[in-house]
């Protein structure tokens, strides 16, 4: 099966902060990743696939400080930092240089993902914020007015830090896992951002923190 062909192919060492890496995108037809270091301030270092070696390193501004995620659209990442809170840096993932930022929210962003042309984020409010982000508008500046490119909901009572986005096999709907005593998930309609549905996990099934899709079903690891 596909478990018994792992191996371990190769390793770079990299010196990270305190949370240790946060985030990771890649572009399968370069061979490249990007891993994004949850330090003081927030790093991001590239990564050549077929040789593990280091490619590009690049630090964020002195008071954008603690990674809590990151996503690709095209050749520009996005970083979520803790502090200032709320704030959304834009990177040049090629010649990896920082281009600016937004402030999306007054919370720091838990969780992200690109679907099309939009991110969607969560803030860390109580409840949970979900915010969506016109992304290619961002990028062709656009957005002067920031109500044209932003759009949020909230979620109900109770539902909050969302650390997990995973779309559906079709890019339809977000499944949003929450860091919370039980684990809670949330399905959400994309883009509208409609609310369809909830789960609430059994006993001892609590602080979801990471999830994948795997066919028509949703795999959720907990705390």
């Amino acid at each position: 099966g596909i478990a018994s062909g792992l191996y371990r192919d190769g390793y770079e060492v990299i010196e990270t902060g305190p949370g240790g890496f946060f985030g990771a995108v890649i572009d399968e037809a370069s061979g490249t990743a990007w891993f994004g270091v949850d330090d003081s301030p927030a790093r991001l270092v590239r990564l050549d696939l077929n040789t593990m070696e280091v490619t590009g390193k690049l630090e964020l501004r002195a008071d954008e400080q603690r990674l809590w995620c990151l996503v690709k659209h095209g050749k520009f990442g996005y970083m979520g930092v803790e502090s200032p809170g709320g704030r959304l840096v834009g990177v040049d993932l090629e010649k990896m240089e920082r281009l600016g930022y937004a402030t999306a929210s007054k919370f720091p962003l838990l969780a992200g993902t690109v679907i099309d042309n939009y991110g969607y984020f969560s803030a860390g409010s109580n409840p949970a914020t979900i915010m969506r982000l016109h992304l290619l508008e961002m990028q062709a500046g656009h957005c002067e007015d920031w109500s044209q490119c932003r759009f949020e909901v909230a979620l109900n009572e109770g539902e909050e830090a969302v650390r997990v986005m995973v779309p559906d096999a079709g890019n339809k709907h977000l499944i949003l896992g929450m860091y919370t005593s039980p684990g809670r998930l949330v399905k959400i309609e994309i883009p509208s951002l409609k609310r369809v549905g909830e789960l609430k996990l059994g006993p001892h099934q609590d602080k979801v923190l990471c999830g994948a899709r795997y066919q028509d079903f949703g795999i959720f690891g907990t705390g």
